[in-house]
């Protein structure tokens, strides 16, 4: 945290985790088939499978830590968030710092995925399904795009 001589500047960052000890009750194989076989080119189909087998040697990350840093001068807030968040996460966060002018810079100081609606999860799209196997992560869980705002804004509003 680095607080300035002027009250209207402040800068600070903080972390969470994103995943925290969540089970993975997904059915790789299953997966597999029902998202890659039939949708994807022989390339994506080979890097679905080189996936599915680091999962099953325990090389996919599982617990993630966001780290997050925060730029506030007067009613402009400047947040660099990790990950890729879909433009709906970032029109919610604007949503809920109303009266400020909030502009969120992505994959800053750092890419550790897409960060995607429920209904990106539910429908197993690129954002929220297929860009995992890029990042060697098991996608996410409903109601991570809720942790991820949540602690945004509470750590925001606690200033």
């Amino acid at each position: 945290d680095m607080k300035s001589e002027n009250p209207e500047i402040d800068f600070f960052d903080f972390s969470f985790c994103l995943t925290e000890d969540r089970s993975i009750t997904y059915n790789t194989e299953a997966v597999w088939r029902e998202c890659f076989m039939n949708k994807a080119d022989a390339g994506e189909r080979k890097a679905a499978r080189q996936w599915l087998d680091a999962i099953g040697a325990g090389d996919i990350v599982s617990k993630e830590n966001v780290y997050v840093q925060v730029l506030s001068i007067g009613d402009i807030i400047i947040i660099g968030a990790p990950g890729e968040l879909t433009a709906e996460i970032g029109k919610r966060i604007r949503g809920l710092l109303s009266g400020k002018l909030v502009l969120v810079c992505e994959n800053a100081n750092g890419a550790f995925r897409y960060v995607g609606s429920d209904e990106s999860i539910a429908a197993k799209d690129y954002e929220s399904f297929s860009s995992n196997i890029v990042y060697k992560a098991y996608p996410l869980k409903p109601g991570s795009a809720d942790i991820y705002i949540t602690e945004v804004i509470k750590n925001i509003e606690s200033r």
